[in-house]
């Protein structure tokens, strides 16, 4: 019997938490030793589902919306990639998905971590704490990547991800580091929208994400002020180099290139979002108010033709 896997938990932190507790601990059978590799490709992620009794396409699905970064780097599909998408999982292609499932950097908040043992009595690695995230979006506290006391980097690779269990090599308990606060806003912003993203439910769709973006760029008194910010050094792997040299321009020339440039450069969306709106939420509602002009002139366009037509 498989462990039961927490809101926000990472994948690999899941099947570590059952590897350790199951295998060495119970001394139960390795439930999932035919996963092998630094990737794993879709037919592994379904067998994973069907372990954890998530059937079919839609467990799969709620599997890599709820315990992978998968759809933060596609917040924004077309029908083309939903079918392409349901066309892998048919085909049970091989392709990796190791980018937005297997991490090999691993971040943690102490403050999560406590929180966690005092309502379960253990914790786990949180999915949206990973992807270059410096800041808990809940705690506002620099994530720590590395052992305080001896220096190692909580890396997969050399640090193995029972640290949180077991304890550093070196001897120590994670909870014996030292908490610091995050004064930086913008890592704030950042991280609050990367977890809006990972648990937002729903399809983005292209054009009208496209058109958000104009709309935004053309009445935000805001942007400017934002951009001036965001080009300190600490952002240069966040945002597009282009940013720099004048944010107005040169994101009216990324969008020159049309809607199916965003379902193709997750960076650009982000980076979008980040820039012309207050936090997610807000990007949410420019795009539904979207939705709905698109669905009153479709709804006016068929009025007009079928009076044409009588």
């Amino acid at each position: 019997m498989l462990l039961k896997i927490q809101n926000d938990e990472a994948l690999d932190s899941y099947i570590s938490r059952n590897r350790l507790f199951l295998r060495d601990k119970l001394e139960v059978e390795d439930p999932f030793k035919l996963l092998q590799g630094d990737e794993w490709s879709i037919k592994e992620l379904i067998l994973i589902a069907e372990q954890m009794n998530w059937h079919c396409f839609t467990g799969f699905i709620k599997l890599i919306q709820l315990h992978t970064v998968y759809f933060r780097y596609h917040l924004v599909i077309d029908d083309v990639e939903s079918m392409l998408l349901r066309h892998k999982y048919l085909e049970k292609s091989e392709c990796g998905f190791g980018y937005a499932t297997k991490r090999k950097d691993i971040a943690i908040c102490l403050e999560c971590i406590k929180t966690d043992i005092d309502r379960l009595g253990y914790s786990y690695w949180r999915r949206s704490h990973q992807d270059d995230i410096k800041v808990c979006a809940i705690h506002n506290l620099k994530l720590v990547t590395r052992c305080q006391f001896c220096n190692l980097a909580f890396r997969a690779t050399n640090h193995c991800f029972y640290v949180l269990w077991s304890g550093c090599k070196c001897g120590r308990y994670i909870l014996e580091a030292e908490i610091d606060l995050n004064n930086c806003r913008l890592e704030l912003k950042r991280s609050r929208l990367y977890l809006d993203i990972l648990s937002y439910n729903r399809k983005v769709e292209c054009v009208a994400a496209y058109e958000s973006f104009l709309s935004a760029l053309n009445c935000n008194g805001r942007d400017k002020k934002i951009f001036n910010e965001v080009i300190e050094f600490r952002y240069e792997r966040a945002l597009f180099p282009w940013a720099k040299f004048g944010l107005v321009e040169e994101v009216k020339l990324q969008l020159q290139l049309g809607p199916e440039h965003l379902r193709i450069s997750f960076h650009l969306v982000t980076a979008l979002i980040f820039l012309l709106f207050t936090n997610f939420e807000e990007f949410i509602e420019y795009f539904a108010l979207t939705l709905q002009k698109k669905s009153l002139q479709f709804e006016s366009a068929t009025e007009e033709r079928a009076i044409i037509d009588s």
